[in-house]
């Protein structure tokens, strides 16, 4: 392999990097705007967005939503076909992940969501939102029965405000202790 032919593949991953963070930042923005709507007005409840975060607290309990900085490869079972994961296992070479189609669709950007109850010392992961190279939303929630839902690039508008919203239940009242 030449030098021509080594740049030109790792700026295919560059570029391929590149988008998957602008996809996720985009959702990002939108998940920021859509918090802002809901607790628009809302005198109980306490906004906070700087950055990569978001937190919304009302009561002793509060939501919180993470943008991560980088992209990954997923490797989650429950979201990926059986034969896909088992390749994904056995390519440990970056490149060859990034520059096969079939494949690259599984490096994401990921947002958090995380709850946190005051009163009862209980703080948790409740939910990941992966985004792809297509900006193909996957939401996995992790409280009441692992939810998963995969969202095409142009149905995020209409079907992410539904994921906000029971995301900000869940962290308000999932996690609650039971007297035995």
């Amino acid at each position: 392999m030449d030098i021509r032919e080594l740049l030109d593949e790792k700026r295919a991953v560059f570029e391929l990097e590149n988008g998957i963070q602008r996809n996720t930042q985009e959702v990002f923005d939108l998940i920021k705007d859509l918090t802002n709507q809901l607790c628009s007005g809302q005198q109980d409840a306490i906004l906070n967005m700087e950055g990569n975060t978001i937190s919304v607290a009302a009561y002793n309990s509060m939501l919180g939503v993470t943008k991560l900085e980088d992209v990954s490869i997923l490797r989650d079972p429950e979201l990926i076909k059986e034969s896909g994961v088992e390749a994904l296992k056995e390519t440990t070479n970056w490149k060859k992940v990034a520059l096969q189609e079939e494949r690259n669709k599984y490096i994401t950007g990921l947002i958090v969501f995380q709850s946190k109850h005051e009163s009862l010392g209980i703080e948790q992961e409740i939910g990941r939102l992966y985004v792809n190279k297509d900006k193909t939303v996957t939401f996995k929630g992790l409280v009441g029965g692992n939810r998963i839902e995969i969202i095409e690039s142009n149905e995020i508008d209409s079907r992410l405000p539904e994921i906000l919203q029971s995301t900000m239940e869940d962290a308000f009242f999932e996690g609650c202790t039971y007297w035995e």
